[in-house]
């Protein structure tokens, strides 16, 4: 019986967190052909950082959704379908409060974990937007000058066709990044509603307050950056 279950843990729970890490790590990776600036790698570092805050969240509920699965079903189709289940619920909102009730049975304790912790996000996505700052500054003016430049022959076409793909490999993590800190700010919204009768909350709703204006920075930067692409020159 124990060689059966362990054969099954190896094909249906372990396998497929092997599969959810593994594409974790070559999302996060996203190696071009195009060499980029020393900001497009901060970028690129940055936004991995930002992503595994909530893959966390989704590595977790792929094991606990895995096990129900499995035991609940006895086969692997099970597990695998709980896997998943629990992947997603695990990077949605609601996995930061599940996990603070958790660990702490008083609302005030609740209330510090919560501020501690968007305390870190601000100040990572503070990080991130002064390195998205950079790097669509840098694009916007590449862009800009694509047909000057082509036209002076101070570049080749591959040289131009090199620096559209690079403003898109960046725009690309910016979509990521920004699909993430929403995230976050939906899970910010709820831990607020958990503690907003509880004294002093109105620290962790200055912190999620600012958090959603560097959200809307950053939307608004992945936007200015979509419009100098959509501007460029077709370039076959």
């Amino acid at each position: 019986m124990m060689k059966v279950m362990n054969r099954k843990w190896s094909r249906y729970v372990i396998m497929p967190l092997t599969v959810i890490f593994l594409a974790a790590t070559l999302s996060c990776s996203g190696m071009t052909s195009q060499e980029n600036t020393s900001e497009g790698q901060a970028l690129e570092s940055q936004t991995g950082i930002i992503t595994r805050s909530v893959l966390g969240g989704a590595v977790v509920g792929a094991v606990v959704g895995g096990l129900v699965g499995l035991l609940v079903t006895g086969r692997g189709q099970g597990a695998l379908i709980g896997a998943a289940a629990g992947a997603a619920l695990g990077a949605g909102a609601g996995y930061l409060v599940g996990r603070a009730k958790k660990r702490y049975a008083q609302s005030e304790d609740r209330l510090d974990y919560y501020a501690r912790t968007y305390q870190e996000e601000n100040q990572r996505l503070a990080d991130y937007n002064e390195t998205a700052r950079k790097v669509v500054a840098q694009d916007t003016m590449r862009l800009a000058s694509l047909r000057r430049r082509l036209a002076a022959r101070q570049i080749s076409r591959d040289q131009a066709r090199a620096d559209v793909n690079s403003a898109r490999r960046h725009l690309a993590l910016l979509d990521k990044a920004l699909a993430n800190v929403q995230k976050r700010l939906a899970e910010a919204r709820l831990a607020y509603r958990d503690v907003r009768n509880t004294p002093g909350s109105a620290r962790l709703r200055e912190q999620i307050q600012r958090y959603s204006r560097a959200v809307s920075e950053l939307s608004a930067k992945r936007r200015q950056l979509a419009r100098s692409i959509a501007r460029a020159p077709e370039l076959g």
